[in-house]
């Protein structure tokens, strides 16, 4: 198996089995990645809240209605922009919704959002405001019922909720992926599609096995994958603890 030596550390992707189960892979610096694996950031890790994790920020009074805990600021010190970066709890602003804008990054450019949900029955929007929208949310109680500058979110609780297997490789060496979580019952794709933003129609699959089968997964034995750098011969562990070339030859 052939495979090129780069790709930036620590990557979070995701891939489904045979079953259609999910599975969450956590590369470190040194684990491979297939060529084809989308990017976990946004569906699995968004700052954006899932079903119940709103209500638990507010039964666990890290997000406060009535008090309000984000400001105006510089993004650095050289900085002549002010943002109003956080998470913000609406009221009824109905239609007025246009008049929460993304701050500047940089003079003529913008941050991108700010995103709009709802969850748990309630209104909310998050991102880098511009000074004006920040201002106009908080001139009348009734359209910022709250706001903290980031949601305090478990991703490990959210993985766990969601029912997915995860993987993870901290070790040097292109050693094979460790299972860290099993799930019971595993959720399939179908089932939290709804739930997840950004996953693509198409994604990546084992088709050859179910996770349940793999407490250790080695991608480079199923996908043409990539690394983060390379020993003097391209050499990986694969799933049996057995040293191997970078074309799939096993050493002796």
């Amino acid at each position: 198996m052939d495979f090129p030596a780069a790709h930036s550390m620590d990557t979070t992707w995701f891939a489904v089995d045979r079953c259609g189960h999910v599975g969450v892979f956590h590369s470190g610096e040194y684990g491979a990645v297939p060529n084809d694996a989308p990017n976990a950031e946004l569906p699995f890790e968004s700052c954006w809240p899932f079903p119940g994790e709103l209500d638990r920020c507010l039964r666990e009074k890290s997000l406060v209605p009535g008090v309000h805990g984000t400001r105006i600021e510089k993004p650095g010190s050289n900085s002549t922009q002010t943002i109003a970066p956080g998470f913000f709890l609406l009221g009824g602003i109905g239609s007025d919704r246009s008049r929460c804008r993304s701050a500047e990054s940089q003079p003529g450019k913008r941050f991108a959002g700010p995103w709009f949900g709802t969850t748990d029955g309630r209104d909310w929007v998050e991102g880098f405001l511009c000074p004006e929208s920040w201002t106009w949310l908080h001139e009348m109680p009734h359209r910022c019922l709250g706001c903290v500058r980031f949601l305090p979110l478990d991703v490990d609780r959210r993985l766990e909720v969601l029912r997915v297997f995860r993987f993870d490789c901290t070790d040097y060496g292109t050693l094979p992926y460790e299972q860290t979580h099993t799930p019971h019952p595993a959720a399939t794709l179908d089932e939290l599609r709804p739930l997840l933003a950004g996953v693509p129609a198409e994604v990546l699959r084992f088709t050859q096995f179910c996770f349940r089968e793999k407490r250790r997964l080695q991608p480079l034995q199923w996908l043409p994958s990539r690394t983060y750098g390379s020993d003097d011969d391209n050499c990986w562990v694969d799933e049996e603890g057995r040293r191997r070339k970078g074309d799939g030859t096993i050493l002796e």
